[in-house]
């Protein structure tokens, strides 16, 4: 048999426990009556020195004497390395060094190894049926402390197997579920709901049930569960570790749902020799919610009190982390600098970059906070050279973060050149777009190659950030792409209407309508209440009329719905966007009387909008269709046309020098309408000589024509209609004819019309 380790110190350091489970009581003495029973009908022939050397490690076993029962067991294995019966005493030294390290809040990584080993060994030998369900849960809850969750499920498996009557086992199991990267929770939610359905359940048992049930309902995010489950944790009482663990639960429960004086009010005075093991974890809490509850300056002197009480432990790291944070936050950057510093540089050393109170985006995102300032004292080269030299100073921190790091960086620099856009001269606004978009670009290529290296959350975030970027660039099929996998990735994310909307107008920007306007139907019936699935409801309104034909008619139905729905008010930009909207549809469904009131009452209420331009042009032409229909309002409301469409041909807009030279032609063909030659007639000739040698000018000749013709000057008619044949045979190039235009010179002449 193989020598047991011979390291056993004196004060041993041990890690937090992270499982749920005390130093046992009752279940102890069961173990030491069922060990005792056990020698007395097998005993071992051992020499009287031996016997005398394992009664004393027994007699310390039976009486709880951890500490000394380990060392002896120790003693014993190192004296008779072969002797029979080892796997007792090895059983007795693990569970002895066991105890010890779930009391210990102070112990390392390398006594849990030696620990499981012992364990290990004492199975492969063999053990008393009795003693083998004890050891296998303490593989299992030795694996669950060492951060390995999935070899813990394996040890509990095969426990669950050989002894189903173990009750216990299923709440360990539940909390290996827990511990898995990404929790488990259904799977554990099964075997919690296993375990509180057992009948006989003591009231420690059932504590201890509410209490996994807390952490269950913390993975799940429903706060205020876990408050009330922890709550009933510490109504049953007594103050001890378990209570110490609810109060800590409960504290980060009220916290994540922002009632952060509810939180230190839960931790108050929750601390000292009843808290055990989570002395260290209620006194950081404590800082935090000081912190987070609006007391800096006792929340600092808390950080420091964590760190100077419970040092070597990940508390303590923790409590450098978050003062950090806090230093941070109330703008001490070269203090806050340093702190992060350090901290990583010690975390490098033991070789681990995550504790049980912050992981690894955790430092990154401080990380970011950090090149952040430096970015806005000294610029995008200094804050990139500083990212350098951080991937150089933190082997540990993986490439994928730096490579997002200086992703983010472009992703600042983007949106600051966007930001400046609008204070710039016209001349130079589009090279500036054209920079825009290069930025977008560099920061969206950046982000999809730091997801080749990125962890979990980086990764969630890089996918986010890439398909937002490669968005603002125009790369709209990229854009889609990465968006997509970011809302199956993680669906509960607040982006994921934001990402959804910029899917959709993605796919509607390379004309995919119809995939667009599914992930509108989706993200207003996934998210009702966010902005981004009223917009995505306007951009589907938007979508169907594009698509023109029977669709105008869903998007009407869709503009007429948002005018409608409380859920919009009435000075929303969607609400807005969708009466300007509606009115143009209106428009373009031959419901002209409905689309000049909608568009009337459009530009009363918003006579600013950048659409009121665009909604004269419309309601213009919609008095004249109207006006057209009527014989009794016929002259009023094509006069009121032929007065907008002037407007629109002085004053241009947002169609500039196409749309002003169409409301030229369209303000005369009103006076044409209304039969005020004269008025037309001058009209028509100012856009023929503005529009030389254009098809526009080749239908005001046409238009010029009949305007003569009309007046009775027949050679100045069939003067300027030869012109206008000349040039559309020159042109060769098709004219939307208007007022009696003819087809031939001869048809003109016999004085038919088309």
């Amino acid at each position: 048999m193989t020598q047991a380790p011979t390291d056993m110190e004196k004060k041993p350091s041990f890690p937090p426990a992270r499982d749920l489970w005390q130093i046992p009581g009752i279940a102890g003495a069961v173990v030491i009556f069922l060990l005792a029973a056990y020698i007395t009908k097998h005993p071992i022939q051992l020499p009287s020195s031996r016997k005398a050397d394992f009664k004393a490690l027994l007699m310390a076993y039976e009486t709880g004497d951890t500490y000394t029962s380990a060392e002896s067991a120790q003693r014993y294995l190192a004296r008779y390395p072969s002797a029979a019966g080892n796997a007792m005493v090895l059983f007795i030294f693990a569970d002895s060094r066991w105890n010890l390290i779930r009391a210990n809040p102070a112990a390392i990584t390398k006594d849990l190894s030696i620990c499981l080993d012992s364990f290990d060994k004492a199975l492969s030998v063999g053990l008393p049926l009795e003693n083998r369900a004890k050891a296998l849960e303490a593989r299992g809850d030795i694996l669950l402390r060492m951060g390995r969750p999935s070899d813990a499920l394996q040890a509990y498996t095969v426990l669950v197997e050989e002894y189903p009557q173990a009750n216990s086992t299923l709440l360990s199991v539940a909390l290996a579920y827990l511990d898995t990267k990404p929790p488990a929770i259904e799977r554990a939610a099964e075997f919690i709901d296993r375990y509180l359905a057992v009948e006989g359940l003591s009231p420690k048992e059932i504590q201890m049930g509410y209490l996994a049930k807390a952490r269950l309902e913390m993975a799940k995010e429903r706060f205020a569960t876990a408050a009330e489950d922890a709550q009933k944790v510490i109504d049953a009482g007594p103050d001890g570790e378990t209570v110490a663990q609810a109060h800590l639960i409960l504290c980060r429960a009220l916290m994540a749902g922002g009632d952060f004086k509810g939180a230190l009010e839960a931790v108050k005075d929750k601390a000292g020799s009843e808290a055990g093991r989570f002395e260290a974890a209620l006194a950081l809490v404590r800082a935090r919610a000081l912190w987070k509850a609006g007391f800096p300056g006792e929340a600092r002197k808390a950080f420091d009190e964590t760190i100077f009480s419970f040092p070597g432990t990940p508390q303590a790291l923790g409590a450098r982390f978050f003062l950090s944070s806090l230093l941070f936050e109330t703008g001490q950057l070269q203090a806050a600098r340093d702190g992060i510093i350090g901290l990583l540089d010690d975390m490098s050393g033991q070789g681990t970059i995550k504790t049980a109170y912050f992981d690894i985006d955790e430092v990154a995102g401080l990380w970011f906070a950090v090149g952040r300032s430096i970015l806005d004292e000294k610029g995008y080269t200094a804050a990139h050279e500083f990212n350098n030299a951080a991937l150089a100073h933190v082997a540990l921190m993986p490439q994928g973060h730096f490579l997002f790091f200086d992703a983010t960086l472009y992703l600042w620099e983007a949106e600051q050149h966007e930001a400046n856009l609008p204070g710039l001269p016209s001349s130079q606004r589009p090279a500036a777009e054209a920079l825009v978009k290069r930025s977008y670009f560099k920061a969206g290529s950046m982000f999809a190659k730091a997801l080749e290296s990125a962890g979990p959350g980086i990764y969630r975030e890089a996918l986010y950030k890439a398909g937002h970027s490669f968005f603002k660039a125009g790369e709209y099929s990229l854009s889609a792409d990465y968006l997509l996998q970011f809302t199956k990735a993680d669906y509960h994310d607040r982006r994921v209407p934001k990402a959804l909307y910029e899917i959709s107008d993605s796919l509607a920007s390379i004309g995919g309508y119809s995939k667009a306007i599914s992930v509108c139907m989706q993200n207003v019936e996934d998210h009702p209440a966010n902005v981004y699935a009223y917009r995505s409801m306007l951009l589907q309104g938007d979508l169907y009329r594009s698509m023109g034909g029977e669709n105008v008619n869903v998007a009407a139905k869709i503009y007429g719905r948002i005018l409608t729905d409380r859920r919009f008010g009435t000075q929303s930009v969607e609400w807005r966007k969708a009466i300007f909207a509606l009115g143009e549809t209106l428009y373009r469904m031959g419901r002209y009387e409905e689309a000049l009131l909608k568009l009337e009452e459009a530009i009363k209420r918003f006579p600013n909008d950048a659409l009121v331009c665009d909604a004269r042009y419309y309601l213009a032409l919609s008095y004249r269709q109207a006006g057209l229909a009527s014989a009794s309002m016929h002259n009023e409301l094509l006069r009121k046309g032929a007065g907008l469409f002037g407007l629109l041909a002085a004053q241009g807009g947002p169609g500039g020098k196409d749309r002003a030279r169409e409301a030229s032609f369209l303000e005369a063909d009103c006076y044409y309408d209304l039969g005020d030659y004269e008025q037309a007639l001058a009209i028509y000739d100012r856009a023929a000589e503005a529009n030389v040698d254009t098809p526009a000018a080749t239908r005001a000749l046409f238009q010029i024509a009949n305007c003569y013709h009309h007046l009775g000057q027949a050679q100045k008619a069939r003067t300027t209609y030869k012109r206008a044949l000349f040039n559309l045979k020159r042109q060769k190039q098709e004219v939307e004819p208007g007022g009696d235009f003819y087809e031939s010179l001869a048809q003109w002449r016999g004085g038919g019309q088309a």
